[in-house]
């Protein structure tokens, strides 16, 4: 092998590894959005909110890029392969989770959002059945939304 087809080769090796790294990077280059889940919440210095059982609902955006957070529910699934194939018994959605940061917010990298669904609520239909409850948000980088299972103790 010549030297110039040694550095043919290593250029189009150097070039690949390059594509690479830049297709990761553009993909990374988006909004990471976790949500964390508090059933069993209670306030207290709110009247209006007092005597009420919440869940709290935490969403931060650890990516790199800012997002729109346009709303926050709940489905329920009747079994787990109802859960699998997104086949949806009952849906709700909490119109003013927050009252001071309402939706929908931009939510920049680094930030934080939180909201208050009503616990007592989620349950009301659903009392004597079994099954899974998620929580969703849905934001402006994605058609689908995130969901999240909620498990709460006491209903376990």
């Amino acid at each position: 092998m010549s030297i110039s087809e040694v550095a043919a080769w290593w250029g189009a090796i150097i070039a690949s590894i390059v594509l690479v790294w830049d297709m990761y990077k553009w993909k990374a280059d988006a909004p990471k959005l976790i949500m964390l889940l508090a059933p069993n919440m209670k306030t207290y210095g709110d009247p209006s909110r007092e005597n009420i059982t919440w869940v709290s609902a935490t969403i931060t955006n650890i990516g790199s890029r800012p997002t729109t957070i346009k709303n926050i529910g709940m489905f329920y699934y009747k079994n787990w392969f109802s859960y699998f194939y997104n086949k949806v018994e009952l849906a709700a959605v909490f119109p003013n989770p927050n009252d001071q940061l309402r939706l929908p917010l931009v939510l920049k990298p680094g930030d934080e959002w939180i909201g208050l669904v009503p616990q007592d609520r989620l349950y009301e239909d659903i009392k004597d059945k079994s099954g899974y409850m998620t929580i969703w948000i849905s934001h402006s980088h994605n058609s689908k939304p995130i969901r999240k299972k909620l498990v709460i103790p006491s209903m376990v």
